[in-house]
C-alpha cells in the first residue's frame, strides 16, 4: 500500500533456528512451565554447558546463566539468553541473546530504574552500589564501607572500587574479589581476595593474596574449621570425589538440600569421614587472583531458581524491604504534568488509581490507500505518568493494518496489523503482539470501518465515504474520496491534518450559497478551532475562518465530543469597532450570515473604478464588512470585478478567497451593473479594442463645430473620495477632440477634485492645468451647482461642510496698456508696472520674453486678476510657456501656443530658416529680408547662444553672452565679427559696443572698439534710428527720440586722397588732408602707410558724421587697414572698404601703389628697369621699400635700398632717391658712386636719367603740376589735381 518501506514485518519458528548448537549443547535444566493467557505455556530451560557466573562492581551488574537460559512458546520464536548486564550507573539492562528485541530489555531497564527510584530514592548519573553503600561506616585511610558487623569486634569491609565475580561451576562455588576484602577480628586485619568451595573433596579455601605468613596462616585455620563444618552439612553426594554439579541428573534436590542444611532447618545426620581423593582434587589455598574466573564480559544474573525462605531473625529486615518495594507502585498515578513540549493526545482513566496520558512527540500520521492503513508516529506514542517518567521510553512509532488474501475460518484472519516499537520489538514480542492483536483486537473492529478504509466488503467501489455529519434536519455536509485516493490524516501538535492528493470532494446539502468543493488538504487546528484549507474553488483565508465560524457555531453543537471540535474561542467583533469606523455605508442581511454591515473611516480613501469591462473598489484604510452573529470582520482594500466574465478578486483581509468572490461577482452583475448599462456601453457589447465614446457635445449631428469626450481602449473612470476631497479621474487621458474648428486644441482630461473645505475645484489634464483654470472652475461651480444636491452628497460622503469663496487678493498698480469688454465677462483690462520693463531673449530654440514685476490682465466679470511676468517661447515643436500669478498651468499655455501657432505660421520662417548657419558650430536666430534687395540677412549665434533685449525707462540694449554676427550676400564684402552688446541709454542715446572675433594677423588694436566708434554710433542712431521710431511706441517703450545732428562743414581747403562710395544711399566716405599738411608715403612689396603730420579726415555727408584720422597702414600682402586712433572693429570696416574699392590684395595689378612701379621693365635677374641705354641701365631692386614725402613744396621719392645704375665695366652708381620741385617743375636723381671712374661721369649720367624721367614721368603730371611755381596751399582746383594725378599713376597696370 505505501512502498518498500512498509513490508510486515516477520519471525522464525522453532524449525527455523539457524544459529549454532555447540551454544546449547549439554546438561540441561528445566525450569518448569508457566502459562500466559492468550500466549500459552511457557517452558524455561537452563543450559550448563557453562559456568553459572555473576560479577558485580560499582558500574554494572553482569550474569551468564550457564551457556543459555532457554524460554519456548508453540509457534513463537525460541529465546536464548546467553549473557545479561545490569548498568548500575544509568539502569539499563543489556543482553546477548536470540528472538528478544531492544524492547524487552528497554523495558527491564525502566523498571530497574523504577524500582530503584522509587524504592531506594536512587537517580541515574550515580552507581547504585555507592548510592546503598552511602551511610556504611567508612574506613578513612582505605576508603572501604563495612559491609559487616559481629561478635567480638568482627567486622568485614570492601574496598568501594573492587570487582567481585561468583561463579558456580561443576565442581566448585567460588567468589573473586578484584582487591581484597579485610576482614577484622579482635583487631587483627584478615585480607580475603578469594573463597572457594570444592565439591568433591568438601573442602573451603581462602585466598588472602600477597600478606605475611601469620595472617595466611590463621585463614588455612579459618578454612580448615569451616571446610569441617561445611563438609558436615554438604549433601554425601557432592562430597564424592570427582563430583561434578552439573552432570548429576539429582542436582536442584542436591542443591536444595544443601540449602536446608545451611538454614539449619533440618540437621542432617552426621556422616563419616571420607578421605579425599586424587591430588587433582585438591587447590591451594594461597591460589593468586590472577588464576581465578577473571575477565569475562559483562553479564546479567537470572533469579536464582528454588525457595528462599528467611531465617527468623531476618523478619525485620524483610517487612523493611517490603515496605519499600510497595513503594515503587504508586497507589494513584497523574498525567498533569507531560513533558514540556509534549503533545499529551488522550487521557486514559485508570478509576480509583487515576490516569494515565497517551503522548505522541512531533506528529502522528495515518494514511489510508488501496489494500489498508498506516499509522507512523516518527517521534513515537507512548503513555506518561507524573510518577513513573520513565514510561516515555517504551514507544510505539509505527502500525500497520492491511488486507490479507482472503482465507477459510479459522485461519489467519483477513486483516492483520502490525506495531513498530522505539526500541524495536525483536521477533519474539512482535510474535505475542501479533497473537494478541490478532486474538483481542481484529475482532473488535467494526466492519463499517474496515469497509471505509477499504480493507473488507466490495473493494471496486468507486466512492469512499469519510464524512456524513448532518447540521440540521435538511443541512449537512458529506466528504467523500475516490475508493482507491490515498488519504493522509496528520495528528500534529497544532494541528490535525487531512491530506488527499486526488481530493475529496466536500459536498454541502441545502445550502446553495455554498457551493461545492474539492478539498486536497483540510487542517484543523487544535488551539483555536480554526480550519485551513487546499480546496478548488480556493476558500481564502476569510473562507477559511467563515468554515471555521460555521463550524463553531453551526455544526460543533450537533457533533460527537470525541471529534475534539472547538464550540468556544473564535474571532470577535472589536466593540471599538464602530468608534472606529463610524461611517455606515450600507446594511443588509445575507442568508446564512445574517446581518451584513458595510463601514468606513471618515479618514479613508475611498475609489470606485468603472470601465467598459471591469470594475473596482478600493479602500485606503480598509473599509469593514462586519457579519455580527459570526463575529466575522472583513477589512476590505480591494475588489476587482472582471464584467465580461462575471468574475470577483478582493484584496482583503482575512483574503476572501475565490469562493466568497464567485458569490460577490453574481451580487455585483445582478444589483449593481444591470442598472448602468442603458447609460454607459460596457462589455460585452462594448468591444475591448475600440475607444470608449462618453459623450458627444453637441448630441445634434448637424452642428458644424462639436467636442468629442472619449477614452483610450482599456482605460476607465475612478471616482476617489478622500477625507478632503473628492476626485474623478480617467486613467488614461480623457480626450476633447475638436471637429471643425483648427484653433482648438486636442486636450486630454484626466481628472476633477473637489475639495469642499477649501472652496476648491481643480481641473487635472494632460497638459495640466493651473490655478488660473482653478480659479476659474471654482467660482463657475460654486454660481451654478445646487447647495441642497451638495450637502446631501456631502453628508453621505462624510465629507466637510462646502466653505465660501475668498475674495481675489489685490494686486500692485500698474499703466494701462490695452482694455476691452466681452460680453458677460465684462471689461478686460491689461497694466504694466511703473518701469515699463521688458526682457526678449532669442534663442535657436526660441524665445523668452519677461516683463519686469509682472502685467497684470483683470477679468472684472469673474473677479479674477492674474500678472504674467514672462513668457517662454519654443519653436520646435512649439511651445509657449507663460509665468502668471495665479499660474496659467500647462494647459492655458498649450491652447495659447496652439492658438498661436495656427495664427502666426507664416512667420514662423523668419524665426526657423531651413537653411543653415554659415558657419559651422553656430545657430541662424532670424533670417529677413528675403524678397528684399539687399537679403536675405540672416542673424547668427554661437551653438546654443542668444540674443538678449532688455527694455525699460532707463533705455534698450541687446547683448548676447555667445556672440552674433550677421551674414547675407549682400553683406559678405563686411568684415567677420561677434556682437555682444549693444546698449542705448535713454537720456542722452549714448551707445555702448562691445565685439569680438575680429581676425588680426599683422596689425593688433588694444581695443575691440574705440570711443571713437560707439560716439560714432550714437550719431548713427541719432541719425538713422530715431527718426523712424513711431512716436506712440516710443511713448510707449520710453524709447529717445533726439533731433538730427547738424551736418560737418564741408571745408574747401582740405584735400581728398582716397574716396570711396558707401553702401545703400549713404553717400561716399572720403578722406581728406590739409593742402599745408606733410604726408608721408611708405611703400614696399608688403605694406603701404599713409602719415599725416596734421592729421586726415574720414568725412561721410550722408551721415552727417566726419572723423580725425591721423594715419594709416594698409598690409599689401594680407590687405590689412590700421587707421590710427581707431579699435579693431573700425579697422576691419575700414579694410572692408579698401578692399571693395581696390579688390583683392592677392593680385599684384590691384594695388594703386605699384601701378608707378609697374609701368617699368624687368630684367632676367628680377629687378625694375627705371632708365635704359647702351652704355648704362637704372635698376630697382626686389624688396625695395619707397617713401615719398608730398608737401606744399614738391615731391620726394626715396628708396631703401638705393636704386643701382649699372654702367659699362664697372662704372657703377646708386640712385639715393628722385625728387620732383614744384618750383622748377622737372624731376632730379641723387646719385652716389661706388669709383672714382664712376664720379667722374656722375654728371654725364644725372643728366641723361634725369631728362629720360622728365620725358616719360611729366606727361603724367596735370598741367597745373607742371607749371614752375606751383603751390599746393595756392592751387585752388587742388582736389581736382590730385585726384588727376592718381588717376593718371593707376589708369594704367603693368602687361605681360
Amino acid at each position: 500500500m505505501a512502498g518498500t518501506g512498509d513490508q510486515v514485518p516477520g519471525y522464525r519458528r522453532p524449525h527455523e533456528d539457524t544459529r549454532p548448537a555447540a551454544a546449547i549443547d549439554g546438561p540441561r535444566e528445566a525450569l518448569g512451565r508457566l502459562e500466559l493467557p492468550v500466549v500459552g505455556p511457557l517452558d524455561l530451560e537452563l543450559a550448563l554447558a557453562a559456568p553459572l557466573r555473576l560479577a558485580l562492581d560499582a558500574e554494572a551488574l553482569e550474569l551468564d546463566p550457564g551457556s543459555a537460559l532457554l524460554a519456548r512458546l508453540p509457534d513463537l520464536p525460541p529465546v536464548e539468553l546467553r549473557r545479561t548486564r545490569l548498568d548500575l550507573v544509568h539502569g539499563t539492562v543489556t543482553a546477548d541473546a536470540d528472538a528478544i528485541g531492544p524492547f524487552l530489555f528497554t523495558a527491564a531497564g525502566v523498571a530497574l530504574r523504577i524500582a530503584l527510584r522509587r524504592g531506594f530514592g536512587w537517580h541515574p548519573g550515580r552507581s547504585v552500589l555507592e548510592f546503598l553503600a552511602q551511610n556504611l561506616p567508612a574506613d578513612p585511610e582505605s576508603r572501604a564501607r563495612r559491609v559487616f558487623h559481629g561478635p567480638l569486634g568482627a567486622s568485614a569491609w570492601l574496598p568501594p572500587d573492587a570487582r567481585l565475580v561468583a561463579e558456580l561451576r561443576g565442581d566448585r562455588v567460588e567468589v573473586v574479589l578484584s582487591r581484597p576484602a579485610v576482614l577484622r577480628v579482635l583487631g587483627l586485619a584478615l585480607p580475603i581476595l578469594a573463597v572457594r568451595l570444592l565439591f568433591g573433596p568438601a573442602r573451603l579455601e581462602i585466598d588472602p593474596g600477597p600478606t605475611g605468613p601469620v595472617r595466611r596462616a590463621i585463614l588455612r585455620l579459618a578454612a580448615w574449621v569451616a571446610s569441617r563444618w561445611l563438609g558436615a552439612r554438604l549433601p554425601a553426594a557432592m562430597t564424592i570425589p570427582g563430583y561434578d554439579l552439573f552432570a548429576d541428573e539429582q542436582r536442584r534436590v542436591r542443591l536444595a538440600d544443601l540449602v536446608r542444611r545451611l538454614r539449619g532447618q533440618k540437621r542432617p545426620r552426621r556422616a563419616p569421614r571420607r578421605r579425599k581423593a586424587g591430588p587433582g582434587g585438591e587447590v591451594p589455598a594461597d591460589m593468586s587472583v590472577a588464576t581465578g574466573p577473571l575477565g569475562h564480559a559483562p553479564a546479567d544474573m537470572p533469579d536464582t531458581p528454588g525457595p528462599q525462605v528467611p531465617a527468623p531473625g531476618d523478619l525485620s529486615r524483610a517487612s523493611g524491604l517490603r515496605a519499600r518495594l510497595a513503594d515503587i507502585v504508586p497507589r494513584e498515578l497523574h498525567a498533569g504534568h507531560p513533558p514540556l513540549g509534549a503533545r499529551v493526545l488522550a487521557r486514559i482513566s485508570l478509576g480509583a488509581r487515576g490516569e494515565l496520558a497517551l503522548i505522541g512527540d512531533r506528529e502522528l500520521l495515518v494514511t489510508r490507500a488501496a489494500g489498508g492503513a498506516r499509522f507512523e508516529a516518527p517521534g513515537g506514542l507512548y503513555v506518561h505518568a507524573d510518577e513513573l517518567p520513565e514510561l516515555a521510553e517504551l514507544r510505539l512509532v509505527r502500525a500497520l493494518l492491511v488486507a490479507a488474501p482472503a482465507a477459510p475460518p479459522g485461519a489467519e484472519p483477513r486483516v492483520r496489523l502490525e506495531l513498530q516499537t522505539d526500541p524495536p520489538l525483536g521477533p519474539l514480542m512482535r510474535a505475542l503482539i501479533r497473537r494478541v492483536v490478532d486474538a483481542r483486537v481484529i475482532p473488535r473492529l467494526s466492519p463499517a470501518l474496515l469497509a471505509r478504509l477499504g480493507l473488507v466488503g466490495e473493494r471496486e467501489a468507486d466512492e469512499l465515504l469519510l464524512l456524513d455529519q448532518p447540521f440540521g434536519p435538511r443541512t449537512g455536509v458529506r466528504l467523500t474520496a475516490d475508493a482507491d485516493a490515498e488519504v493522509r490524516v496528520r495528528h500534529g501538535g497544532d494541528a490535525l491534518v487531512v491530506e488527499a492528493p486526488a481530493g475529496l470532494r466536500l459536498r454541502f446539502q441545502g445550502l446553495p450559497v455554498l457551493p461545492d468543493a474539492d478539498i486536497h488538504r483540510l487542517e484543523y487546528r487544535w488551539h483555536d478551532g480554526s480550519v485551513v484549507a487546499e480546496a478548488t474553488p480556493d476558500l481564502g483565508e476569510f473562507g477559511h475562518l467563515a468554515l471555521a465560524q460555521l463550524i463553531r457555531v453551526r455544526a460543533a453543537p450537533v457533533l460527537p465530543d470525541i471529534l475534539g471540535v472547538r464550540r468556544d474561542g473564535g474571532p470577535t467583533i472589536d466593540p471599538l469597532l464602530e468608534q472606529q469606523l463610524p461611517a455606515l455605508a450600507a446594511s443588509v442581511r445575507v442568508p446564512v450570515v445574517g446581518p451584513l454591515d458595510v463601514r468606513f473611516d471618515p479618514a479613508d480613501v475611498l475609489a470606485v473604478r468603472l470601465a467598459p469591462g471591469a470594475l473596482a473598489v478600493t479602500s485606503a484604510r480598509k473599509l469593514a464588512l462586519v457579519a455580527p452573529e459570526l463575529g466575522l470582520v472583513l477589512r476590505v482594500a480591494a475588489v476587482d470585478h472582471d464584467i465580461a466574465a462575471v468574475a470577483l478578486r478582493a484584496d482583503s483581509d482575512p483574503p476572501l478567497g475565490d469562493y466568497l468572490s464567485r458569490l460577490a461577482a453574481r451580487c455585483v452583475e445582478q444589483f449593481g451593473l444591470a442598472r448602468l448599462r442603458p447609460h454607459l456601453p460596457l462589455a460585452p457589447q462594448q468591444p475591448p479594442e475600440a475607444p470608449w465614446l462618453l459623450a458627444h457635445v453637441p448630441a445634434d449631428t448637424s452642428k458644424p463645430v462639436r467636442v468629442r469626450a472619449e477614452l483610450p481602449a482599456g482605460a476607465g473612470l475612478r471616482l476617489e473620495r478622500r477625507p478632503d476631497a473628492l476626485e474623478l479621474r480617467a486613467e488614461a487621458p480623457l480626450q476633447l477632440v475638436p471637429e471643425g474648428t483648427g484653433l482648438l486644441a486636442d486636450v486630454a482630461l484626466l481628472g476633477l477634485r473637489w475639495r469642499p473645505a477649501v472652496a476648491a475645484l481643480e481641473l487635472l489634464s494632460q497638459p495640466p492645468a493651473g490655478p488660473l483654470f482653478h480659479e476659474v472652475l471654482r467660482r463657475a461651480f460654486a454660481r451654478f451647482a445646487p447647495e441642497k444636491l451638495l450637502a446631501e452628497l456631502l453628508r453621505r460622503l462624510a465629507l466637510p461642510a462646502a466653505a465660501p469663496i475668498p475674495p481675489p487678493l489685490p494686486v500692485a498698480p500698474g499703466v494701462v496698456v490695452w482694455e476691452q469688454t466681452f460680453g458677460a465677462l465684462g471689461a478686460v483690462r491689461v497694466t504694466a508696472d511703473q518701469a515699463r520693463t521688458v526682457d526678449l531673449s532669442l534663442r535657436r530654440g526660441g524665445a523668452h520674453i519677461g516683463f519686469g514685476k509682472g502685467a497684470t490682465v483683470r477679468v472684472l466679470g469673474l473677479g479674477l486678476h492674474v500678472t504674467v511676468r514672462t513668457v517662454d517661447l519654443t519653436f520646435l515643436p512649439w511651445t509657449l510657456e507663460v509665468d502668471a500669478s495665479p499660474p496659467a498651468g500647462e494647459l492655458a499655455q498649450h491652447l495659447l501656443s496652439h492658438a498661436m501657432r495656427a495664427l502666426f505660421a507664416e512667420f514662423m520662417r523668419h524665426f526657423w530658416p531651413s537653411d543653415r548657419s554659415p558657419r559651422a558650430g553656430h545657430d541662424t536666430l532670424l533670417a529677413v529680408g528675403a524678397d528684399k534687395p539687399w537679403g536675405p540677412l540672416k542673424i547668427c549665434v554661437a551653438r546654443g547662444g542668444s540674443i538678449d533685449l532688455h527694455l525699460d525707462k532707463e533705455g534698450v540694449s541687446l547683448r548676447s553672452a555667445a556672440g552674433l554676427f550677421v551674414t547675407g550676400e549682400a553683406l559678405d564684402w563686411l568684415p567677420d565679427f561677434y556682437l555682444h552688446d549693444l546698449s542705448l541709454r535713454a537720456r542722452d542715446a549714448a551707445v555702448k559696443l562691445s565685439i569680438s572675433g575680429i581676425a588680426e594677423e599683422h596689425y593688433h588694436e588694444a581695443a575691440a572698439v574705440s570711443p571713437v566708434t560707439e560716439a560714432v554710433l550714437s550719431h548713427l542712431y541719432k541719425v538713422l534710428a530715431a527718426p523712424k521710431l513711431p512716436a506712440v511706441w516710443a511713448q510707449r517703450l520710453g524709447l529717445p527720440r533726439p533731433p538730427l545732428p547738424p551736418a560737418p562743414p564741408d571745408d574747401p581747403t582740405l584735400i581728398a586722397v582716397f574716396s570711396a562710395r558707401l553702401p545703400g544711399d549713404y553717400g561716399e566716405f572720403a578722406l581728406l588732408m590739409d593742402p599745408a599738411d606733410t604726408v608721408t608715403l611708405t611703400a614696399s612689396e608688403i605694406e603701404v602707410a599713409v602719415e599725416s603730420e596734421r592729421g586726415l579726415t574720414a568725412r561721410m555727408p550722408g551721415l552727417r558724421l566726419a572723423i580725425q584720422l591721423r594715419g594709416a597702414r594698409y598690409h599689401l600682402q594680407s590687405g590689412e587697414v590700421q587707421v590710427g586712433g581707431l579699435g579693431q572693429l573700425e579697422n576691419a570696416l575700414v579694410e572692408a572698404l579698401v578692399r571693395r574699392q581696390i579688390g583683392d590684395p592677392a593680385d599684384p595689378g590691384a594695388s594703386g601703389v605699384r601701378g608707378v612701379l609697374d609701368r617699368f621693365p624687368v630684367d632676367d635677374r628680377g629687378r625694375l628697369i627705371l632708365f635704359h641705354h647702351s652704355l648704362v641701365d637704372v635698376l630697382l631692386l626686389p624688396g625695395t621699400s619707397v617713401r615719398l614725402r608730398l608737401d606744399d613744396r614738391g615731391l620726394k621719392i626715396g628708396a631703401d635700398p638705393a636704386l643701382v645704375v649699372d654702367g659699362p665695366a664697372r662704372l657703377n652708381f646708386l640712385v639715393c632717391g628722385l625728387r620732383y620741385s614744384f618750383g622748377d617743375a622737372r624731376f632730379s636723381i641723387d646719385f652716389e658712386g661706388d669709383t672714382v671712374v664712376a664720379d667722374l661721369f656722375e654728371k654725364i649720367v644725372d643728366a641723361r636719367a634725369e631728362k629720360r624721367l622728365n620725358d616719360r614721368l611729366l606727361p603724367l603730371l596735370p598741367a597745373a603740376m607742371r607749371t614752375p611755381g606751383y603751390r599746393l596751399s595756392t592751387d585752388p582746383q587742388v582736389r581736382a589735381n590730385i585726384a588727376a594725378l592718381l588717376r593718371s599713376f593707376t589708369r594704367r597696370k603693368r602687361t605681360s
